[in-house]
């Protein structure tokens, strides 16, 4: 298996590491009295493509109902989180969580990259674009393309240099090879079945010398003590459990979360591959005040998740007098009962090689065992 991020706070590990109706797309029109200084550019995407790009007329034969909440239409794509209303406010607030954890919206390097004079238009890809994340950075850098790409329609302010495109992703990341500058995704690894193969893609769209930027909050609460959390918070630890066992079942493995690193230096084509993990408190039990306010944020947030989840234990046989009845066990553990818990953030940050190298040679370079080393005779003495 993949190494494990480097870890960057002091907490410890238990264990051996263990209904509204969807939001419409946007449909206000550019005010009149803003300067615009260049013409919106066809999509870089290939003509080839399934990819649609939708008005609210059409929207509805994208989303389906299921326990409620409304989830992506599409054949494949796997039932984790839905995509109306409540969910996309609950991903809203989980952004400014951890834009507060972070301190920004981006690296150094992704400014350097972004502002760097000359050359093509810069281009950014957003892969499920269904936080404000695109919206802001759009709003920052007003000379930079971005493409949001998703299963479904999803609401965003009008930007003249955004554009949003609706497919499958499951089958893969439509586009060009090296058509983008930098590429971000923000809690997507549940999104696929096999995210090695959202890597393989991420890099092909990459150009040369082009960032990748990977973001993911796992679906657990620890304590902070390093005692067992089934002790503390049984309810939760069942709740996840359940919900893990779910995805288990359609293929997705959260185990697995904590590799993502490892797998990019194992695909190769990257020069720089950079992973870490920070435990962000859960409830306002810190002394420090930004980390009060986090813990409050990560608190509401892990909440909202368990809600979102719901369908989830539906699935598994649950009824409806169940599922509240651990949700209300749920709040009264994160709430009430004062304890110190955390959840971990995991962080990728990638830079693909300037040296162009053929994707499928890479691949099977970094597949193939090394020849089998020969030993060589010691050359002939001179002293003898």
């Amino acid at each position: 298996m993949a190494d494990e991020p480097e870890y960057d706070m002091e907490f410890h590990r238990w264990g051996p590491n263990a209904m509204e109706m969807p939001p419409s797309p946007p449909a206000t029109p550019p005010p009149e009295d803003e300067a615009i200084d260049f013409e919106r550019e066809p999509s870089p995407f290939s003509e080839a493509t399934s990819m649609t790009s939708v008005d609210s007329t059409d929207s509805v034969g994208y989303y389906r109902e299921e326990a409620g909440r409304m989830f992506a239409a599409l054949p494949d794509v796997p039932v984790v989180m839905p995509v109306d209303h409540a969910e996309i406010r609950r991903v809203s607030g989980q952004y400014e969580l951890i834009k507060l954890v972070t301190g920004n919206n981006y690296f150094h390097e992704v400014d350097d990259l972004l502002r760097s004079p000359g050359g093509d238009t810069k281009r950014v890809l957003d892969i499920v674009s269904n936080s404000p994340w695109i919206d802001e950075m759009a709003l920052e850098y007003p000379h930079v393309k971005f493409t949001g790409a998703n299963f479904v329609p999803t609401r965003h302010p009008y930007r003249e240099n955004v554009q949003f495109e609706v497919y499958n992703l499951v089958e893969g990341l439509h586009g060009k090879n090296g058509t983008y500058d930098i590429i971000h995704a923000d809690a997507t690894f549940k999104m696929t079945r096999d995210f090695k193969f959202w890597l393989k893609e991420m890099r092909r769209l990459l150009k040369p010398g082009g960032m990748l930027l990977l973001c993911d909050m796992e679906m657990a609460a620890w304590m902070a003590d390093g005692s067992d959390p089934v002790l503390h918070i049984p309810t939760i630890c069942k709740y996840t459990d359940c919900v893990d066992s779910q995805l288990r079942a359609q293929g997705i493995d959260l185990v697995s979360m904590p590799c993502v690193g490892g797998w990019l230096r194992e695909l190769g084509g990257f020069d720089v591959v950079e992973d870490t993990v920070t435990s962000v408190p859960v409830g306002p039990w810190d002394t420090d005040e930004l980390q009060q306010e986090i813990g409050a944020m990560a608190r509401d947030n892990i909440m909202g998740a368990l809600y979102s989840c719901h369908p989830l234990m539906a699935r598994l046989g649950r009824s409806q007098a169940e599922i509240d009845e651990l949700i209300t066990e749920a709040r009264r553990e994160l709430y009430e009962k004062n304890l110190q818990l955390f959840e971990r953030v995991f962080y990728v940050y990638a830079r693909k090689s300037f040296i162009v190298v053929d994707e499928e040679e890479q691949e099977q370079a970094s597949t193939t065992p090394p020849a089998p080393s020969i030993s060589l005779p010691a050359p002939p003495s001179n002293n003898g």
